[in-house]
């Protein structure tokens, strides 16, 4: 959780073209955990990157020094997308059981004994939850 991602970003990859390790950036994009921290969720006292990892359960016993805190960093990164995908699952899992239930065209009983429900559109349905 870099208070300048940016710069971070240029730094690492001016070190590596100093180095001779790389000619062209070795960085090319940057995602601000900081501020996706900052946006969803609430952190009592700070938003320092010890503090979030705490909070999310992750061991912070290598932090303040280099390498631990980009391994935190990353840990905290991999936890948030974790979280991120586990919510887009559930809110598919909900939309579809949501669909089942209330909209009568996917009942296959009622939608063949009712000929005006097979051409009902979905989508245009505005009791339908929006993805």
């Amino acid at each position: 959780m870099s208070r300048a991602p940016k710069f971070d970003k240029s730094f690492i990859n001016a070190m590596a073209k100093r180095s001779r390790y790389a000619h062209e950036p070795v960085i090319d994009k940057v995602f601000d955990i900081l501020k996706y921290v900052r946006d969803e969720y609430t952190v009592k006292p700070n938003y320092k990157l010890t503090t979030v990892a705490k909070q999310l359960k992750i061991d912070t016993s290598d932090s303040h020094r280099a390498v631990g805190d980009s391994v935190l960093a990353l840990k905290v990164y991999t936890n948030i997308v974790q979280q991120m995908n586990m919510i887009r699952r559930k809110m598919e899992i909900d939309h579809d059981e949501w669909c089942k239930n209330n909209l009568s065209i996917y009942k296959n009983q009622e939608s063949s004994n009712n000929p005006d429900l097979k051409n009902t559109n979905p989508s245009q349905d505005s009791r339908m939850p929006v993805r």
